[in-house]
């Protein structure tokens, strides 16, 4: 049933959507250095498609991107913080843990 998904190369972090019918994973079976995103289905009688890289704007923008996405989320609504902002605080009290998300 998962062998559409699983690959010869490091995969973790699978987190599902919240209608369970999607799930995010982070991989390096493309060229084993640099970690994707995928996302798969999986239909309501166990059936997993295959699993699709994380669409960008620009075709060729895997290639000229150095960074990894290691824990992939899904979320139900847009994300009020901006990444300087995170930054900061991160810095500034050397913790993430005065932050709370803000949901419209």
């Amino acid at each position: 049933m998962l062998k559409e998904v699983n690959s010869s190369d490091v995969e973790s972090y699978h987190s599902w959507s919240s209608n369970s019918r999607w799930f995010v994973f982070s991989s390096r079976r493309d060229d084993g250095l640099y970690t994707r995103l995928y996302i798969a289905h999986a239909s309501p009688d166990g059936q997993i498609g295959k699993p699709f890289m994380l669409p960008q704007p620009l075709s060729y923008d895997y290639e000229d991107i150095m960074q990894s996405y290691n824990i992939p989320e899904f979320v139900k609504s847009k994300i009020n913080i901006s990444p300087s902002s995170i930054k900061e605080i991160a810095l500034r009290n050397n913790t993430l843990s005065d932050m709370s998300p803000v949901i419209n």
